[in-house]
């Protein structure tokens, strides 16, 4: 009874080997990725997978590498086929356009392939295009977004601006074909926005001119209202044709502008420039330069073109040794062409000068002449020196002159023979140290020696053992035993 059971346990145990061979045996050797193949893989894994491991390895070998060939293959066709209906939804994607359909396709596309195994994910062969499409999309997308956050209601400020400053870069960096893209209804909308913007803009650039023409009120010659004219004057001027038109005071603005005028041409000056010569003078007493009256400054470094001979010698005298670098002649003249002096203009007026130095004239090594006729010629000690420019008082215009005093500030040049002396004096003193030298070797060191067959003289340089460093012409050196230098050209040249 005990030897029944056995048999009959081993008997079940060989069927359930053989039910697991029979079932790898019927999948078919063809396989496809199919119902048929998926059954058969499936009910011979199963069997299998139900066995123990002490049944398992009952199962040869052979049919358990059956099996797994066959289940690879399998899965190597089913990763290609998901992969494979990525793909055909990424081709259904088409061209991009900014609409939900579109938009639609690409998320089912970008769905479709984050839910495939990482080897499935792997035979997807346009991944590329889906990525460039989906960034495209987004790209286009970021673009309505930005135009779409423009506030409804424009106004002239910084949120309204930030807004449409970038949705109008965030569109121009789109390419031609990109823009295109761009629902025609965004586009006209943002324009909309850009021009309501604009209309704001120009206006309050107008206004901004309209506010600096309030600011002038009455008109008075002073230099406080003559700048704010000029200041609103200005930024009319600096506006686009455009923006001009929308300034509406401009009418108050040219009679401001008018009544200044007249103020000016009847107001008493205080000072007077003469551009050309960078020449300025003030009066200093609060006395008034009369509107018939203007400056005029004859100048340059040619004295004897500026100053009569008479002058001209009264202060070549004065300046004893002294070099005229510079000459004004400073006057004040009336509608005449009369001269005129600040005492003419009222008695005890003074005027304080201010004159540029002149290029290639350092101000600080140089005395100021005043000279007024030839037996009033002085230098002028009391100078402020501000700016590179003389500044100094007088009472009375005529002739200034730039001197240079000899011995203090000039520095005498050199005789134009001095440096060829020079230059010769050093190369006679080279050779002189040459032929010394010279001298030296051929007293002491001369001897002769045969090169080349040759008998050449030689000066001995150093020795070393049995050795002799020489220097031979034109200065090379050479090296001889001691039996091969001679005392005499006659004793080398019988050795030769």
């Amino acid at each position: 009874m005990t030897k029944l059971s056995d048999l009959e346990s081993k008997d079940a145990l060989y069927n359930k080997i053989d039910n697991v061979v029979t079932l790898i045996l019927a999948i078919p050797s063809e396989i496809k990725y199919d119902e048929e193949c998926s059954n058969a893989i499936n009910s011979a894994k199963t069997a299998y997978n139900n066995l123990t491991s002490d049944e398992k390895g009952l199962v040869p070998s052979d049919y358990i590498t059956a099996l797994s060939t066959a289940e690879s293959a399998y899965k190597s066709l089913e990763d290609a086929y998901y992969a494979g209906l990525v793909d055909d939804l990424i081709d259904e994607i088409g061209n991009v356009e900014y609409t939900t359909s579109c938009l639609g396709k690409i998320n089912s596309a970008k769905e479709a392939y984050n839910n495939l195994t990482a080897d499935q994910k792997l035979l997807v062969t346009k991944l590329s295009d889906l990525e460039s499409k989906d960034a495209l999309y987004n790209k286009i997308d970021n673009v309505v977004t930005l135009i779409l956050a423009i506030p409804s209601e424009i106004k002239y400020d910084e949120e309204c601006s930030n807004a449409i400053n970038s949705a109008k870069t965030a569109y121009n960096n789109l390419t031609s074909d990109e823009k295109a893209l761009v629902p025609a209804e965004i586009i006209a909308k943002l324009n909309n926005k850009i021009l309501a913007y604009e209309e704001l803009f120009n206006l309050e650039k107008a206004k901004a001119v309209d506010t600096l023409i309030d600011q002038i009120s009455d008109v008075v010659y002073s230099e406080s209202c003559k700048s704010k004219i000029d200041s609103a004057r200005k930024a009319y001027n600096e506006l686009p044709t455009n923006i001009k038109a929308l300034v509406t005071k401009l009418k108050v603005l040219e009679t401001k502008e008018s009544e200044y005028e007249l103020l000016e041409l009847n107001a008493t000056r205080y000072y007077l420039v003469d551009n050309n010569s960078n020449v300025r003078i003030e009066t200093t007493n609060g006395i008034g330069i009369p509107k018939n009256i203007s400056l005029a400054v004859n100048y340059g470094a040619n004295a004897k073109d500026i100053i009569n001979s008479s002058l001209y010698n009264s202060i070549e005298k004065a300046i004893n040794n002294g070099e005229i670098l510079y000459v004004f002649n400073i006057k004040l003249i009336n509608d005449n062409n009369e001269l005129i002096q600040p005492s003419n203009i009222k008695e005890g007026t003074t005027l304080k000068i201010f004159i540029k130095a002149p290029n290639g004239i350092d101000i600080n090594n140089i005395k100021l002449l005043h000279a007024h006729n030839d037996n009033d010629i002085k230098y002028i000690d009391d100078i402020q020196i501000k700016d590179n420019e003389l500044i100094f008082e007088v009472d009375k215009l005529s002739d200034f002159v730039f001197v240079k005093i000899a011995g203090e500030n000039k520095i005498d040049a050199a005789p134009s023979w001095i440096v060829p002396v020079i230059i010769i004096g050093i190369v006679l003193f080279i050779i002189i140290i040459i032929v010394v030298i010279y001298l030296l070797l051929f007293y002491k060191f001369n001897v002769w020696i045969n090169k080349d067959n040759k008998t050449i003289r030689a000066f001995i340089i150093s020795k070393k053992d049995d050795k002799n460093k020489l220097l031979i012409m034109p200065f090379r050196f050479v090296y001889k035993d001691k039996n091969e230098i001679y005392k005499s050209k006659s004793e080398a040249t019988s050795y030769r």
